[in-house]
């Protein structure tokens, strides 16, 4: 991860609230008579939509507020409605489903023309799980996209997750972000995301700590627990590759914020194998005097299979990684990479990528993280191999054409601080996205074929279908 990546502090005496920004504002899969949205730009090409994203709030201002942690009855019912009337065999749960972005553009631009809203099978994607192949059709002009599906509802914290594995289901406007923001996402610092205190801020948290060192602070009152927080202020947000007022960035900002909450111990681990640092570092009676270790999540896949044709792509792996290392900050308050590792962090980034599935089943917002990186690394293919001319297929609604829904964007972002014990430690890091390193790391497998057969089984008036063996 280089060092010039922006970083996001928290510290176990003091950590910065971050958020999912939660309202949408604009047109495309969305309902703004309900759901939290704020009457924004919309259009009759809209369909079901909701205020929680990954269980985090935001206000319309973009400041965080706190979390919403389930739906209101009500607008659950609500949107559960506008699952409903999709295909049935949408709700076979499939090793192998196909989706012909040919016929899903003409879908969407059928909606268009109609006036009406996008269906929800549309929506989301018809109910694909995952992204694990690319097929080049060239007989039909098509790519067709595979991988496990199953039927889709509405969880109670207001995630459209798939009926038998509860976990959280692809959506279009992320796959649409995906393929529009796939040359940003090669760019500088390609796709990211950090919330940062000021300069200035960790200068005045230094001046803090030097004093409780001067004095030999044994232990942090609520006095000093609140000067801490006024010292470092509010902190600021940077995205970066994809729009900061998309789903997608959502995504990103939210599983971030999630993971350094568990590591902080905020919230409660759905996992007994994963405690949080704080809960190890106190039986341990480590001294952290001057630690400050920053921890990020990467894509992590296995190299990229391919045909010896290059008509088929398989990307297989665990796909995210959590690590980290040390930081320092000069007395200017900026911060450098130490080139070191502080041990009780490192093991509990590797505890956490071990079961990363297993808490993906529970804070669904994390199985979202590994979709939009399957997304990016699939748009990053299609680029670097010019499959979509391959083929002789053009997809402008995807594109480009289809409005997506905009949500707002938190500027900046109070501190909370969290007292724990007399020694300050900021842990820092965020979300790094290299879909194009992914990519282009590939080796034929020429034992892959077989799902070129599976795949061009379409029927003129089906965008997509499940494997019949």
């Amino acid at each position: 991860m280089a060092s010039s990546y922006a970083k996001q502090t928290f510290s176990f005496i003091c950590m910065a609230i971050a958020a999912l920004l939660i309202v949408p504002s604009s047109s495309f899969g969305q309902d703004n008579n309900g759901g939290g949205g704020d009457g924004g730009d919309t259009n009759n090409n809209t369909t079901v939509s909701f205020g929680v994203v990954g269980g985090v709030m935001v206000d319309a201002a973009g400041v965080v507020r706190g979390e919403q942690k389930s739906l209101p009855t009500a607008e659950r019912a609500r949107i559960q409605k506008a699952l409903a009337g999709v295909e049935s065999d949408i709700n076979d749960s499939t090793e192998l489903r196909m989706i012909s972005l040919r016929g899903l553009e003409k879908a969407i631009a059928s909606s268009i023309e109609s006036g009406t809203k996008l269906p929800a099978d549309v929506q989301y994607m018809a109910g694909l799980q995952r992204i694990e192949y690319i097929v080049a059709d060239t007989e039909n002009n098509d790519l067709i996209l595979a991988g496990p599906g199953e039927g889709f509802e509405v969880n109670e914290d207001g995630n459209v997750v798939g009926v038998t594995s509860r976990m959280p289901v692809l959506h279009l406007q992320d796959f649409m972000v995906a393929m529009r923001s796939v040359d940003a996402a090669r760019q500088g610092q390609g796709v990211s995301v950090s919330i940062d205190p000021t300069a200035e801020g960790v200068q005045r948290v230094s001046q803090v700590y030097a004093r409780m060192n001067q004095q030999r602070v044994q232990h942090v009152s609520k006095a000093l627990a609140n000067e801490i927080e006024q010292a470092y202020g509010d902190q600021q947000v940077t995205l970066t590759g994809v729009p900061r007022n998309s789903h997608f960035s959502r995504v990103l900002l939210t599983a971030d914020y999630k993971m350094k909450r568990l590591a902080m111990g905020l919230d409660e681990s759905p996992l007994r194998q994963l405690p949080s640092m704080m809960s190890i570092i106190a039986r341990k009676r480590i001294n952290l005097k001057h630690a400050a270790p920053r921890m990020w999540i990467e894509c992590d896949y296995e190299p990229v299979a391919k045909s010896s044709d290059d008509n088929i792509w398989h990307i297989s792996g665990k796909g995210v990684r959590v690590k980290t290392e040390n930081e320092l900050a000069d007395s200017m308050g900026n911060r450098r990479s130490s080139g070191k590792k502080f041990k009780v962090a490192e093991d509990w980034a590797d505890t956490m990528t071990k079961h990363y599935d297993a808490l993906s089943a529970e804070v669904p917002v994390f199985r979202d993280l590994r979709n939009v990186m399957d997304m990016s690394v699939i748009a990053a293919i299609i680029r670097n191999e010019d499959l979509a001319s391959k083929v002789g297929l053009t997809i402008p609604m995807i594109g480009g054409e289809l409005k997506t829904p905009t949500y707002p964007v938190p500027e900046k972002i109070p501190s909370q601080v969290s007292v724990a014990n007399s020694y300050a430690v900021q842990v820092s890091g965020g979300v790094l996205l290299n879909s194009w390193g992914i990519a282009q790391n590939t080796i034929i497998k020429d034992d892959i074929t077989q799902v070129a057969t599976v795949a061009k089984v379409a029927t003129a008036d089906r965008w997509w279908w499940n494997s019949k063996k």
